[in-house]
């Protein structure tokens, strides 16, 4: 695999659910995944790494593979981006924890970047 020249690092914030969200919160959620799409279709060869942990109580669903369904199923990504260019990250519970982890994923999945 040819390492990226950029990476995304995309910080959840809780399960993307309607069932355990209310209209307004999924809209507002939906609004900040649109943006999220817009900036990295610009480079469709950037990696994403969704970053988000099981963060709610009972749920073994983390964040990051809640918003991966939501991007696929939405259409929001382009189509231009390569099959399995979408990462989940998924051990992080916090802001800070999801940057650290996701870096080093990055540094994992493409060892010259660095």
């Amino acid at each position: 695999m040819v390492p990226p020249t950029a990476a995304f690092i995309v910080c959840c914030y809780g399960l993307y659910d309607q069932e355990i969200r209310n209209e307004l919160q999924m809209v507002g959620y939906y609004q900040y995944l649109s943006q999220v799409a817009e900036v990295t279709n610009l480079i469709p060869m950037a990696p994403i790494i969704l970053a988000g942990g099981a963060t709610w109580p009972g749920d073994r669903r983390t964040e990051a593979e809640t918003v991966y369904l939501a991007l696929a199923i939405s259409g929001l990504v382009s189509p231009d981006r390569p099959i399995g260019n979408i990462f989940c990250q998924g051990a992080s519970l916090d802001t800070v924890s999801n940057i650290l982890m996701s870096r080093q994923m990055i540094g994992q999945l493409f060892p010259k970047v660095n």
